[in-house]
């Protein structure tokens, strides 16, 4: 919500407002499927702000691995720090700026299959967060259900608000994302 609410993405929110309107009925399967400008967001805010920006693994004596030509064996552990690669240029171009439409399949600005491969905002593997699924589900309804009604914003002082540090996730919009709902 906040990055939809900034000044300087009106024309993401009205993208979601269009893709809303085109929708048949909010079905689970409308959701879960037919709104890829809403996902495109919700990717967009977690390169932001990931919910899990590292995995670390532990491997046990008498494993082995290699990774990008250096040789790990066990017992050891070690950490895959995605979010690290989520502000690198070389992989989004312009990272600091928001754009849903590098997760749409087939957009001219669509993110490298490079890019796509270092997202892993839930996780990998054995890490992987079981209620990922449910997570992007809920998010899609409530974008869904905050698009429905055209007139609808939320105002904030956005000279204040901003990303900040954070443990867990790794950034957070400050305060809390203080403003009000209102009609225009």
């Amino acid at each position: 919500m906040y990055f939809l609410n900034r000044s300087d993405n009106t024309d993401a929110l009205e993208r979601l407002r269009q893709e809303v309107a085109n929708l048949e009925c909010a079905s689970y399967s409308n959701i879960r499927g037919e709104m890829p400008y809403a996902e495109g967001c919700i990717k967009e805010a977690m390169r932001f702000a990931p919910i899990a920006g590292s995995v670390s693994f532990t491997m046990d004596e008498g494993l082995d691995v290699t990774f990008k030509g250096e040789h790990l064996k066990g017992p050891t552990t070690f950490l895959l720090a995605f979010s690290a690669n989520y502000m690198d240029e070389s992989l989004f171009p312009d990272p600091e700026t928001y754009e849903p439409e590098r997760w749409v399949k087939g957009s001219k600005n669509e993110a490298s299959p490079r890019a796509q491969l270092a997202f892993k905002p839930f996780g990998i593997g054995r890490h992987l967060c079981l209620g990922y699924q449910l997570a992007l589900l809920v998010m899609k309804a409530s974008l869904y259900v905050f698009a429905k009604e055209e007139k609808r914003i939320i105002v904030f002082d956005e000279e204040s608000v901003k990303l900040e540090n954070n443990l867990f996730p790794e950034a957070k919009v400050s305060g809390g994302l203080p403003g009000r709902v209102v009609r225009v």
